[in-house]
């Protein structure tokens, strides 16, 4: 989770290249649904995006054992946000 201090903080909306990671991948890609992703990814989205610059990937690699669906749902939900 992003503090409040970091969120508010001058070099977010400057200087700092936030990068977007799903927290606990292995937890959030692994075993939530579909839905859960989505929310989690827009979430991260909506917290870290104002000012632009962040730059989207996961912790850790995509795992086998990572259900199809829960990519899909990742990468609509950035296109979802963006507006795509």
């Amino acid at each position: 989770m992003v503090s409040p201090e970091f969120k508010n903080s001058r070099i977010q909306n400057s200087e700092f290249c936030p990068e977007f990671r799903i927290q606990n991948s292995r937890h959030v890609l692994n075993r939530a649904t579909p839905a859960e992703v989505r929310a989690h990814v827009l979430e991260r989205l909506r917290i870290l995006s104002p000012g632009g610059g962040f730059v989207f990937n996961t912790v850790h690699n995509i795992l086998p054992e990572v259900p199809p669906q829960n990519v899909v749902a990742m990468f609509e939900a950035v296109e979802e946000f963006n507006g795509a």
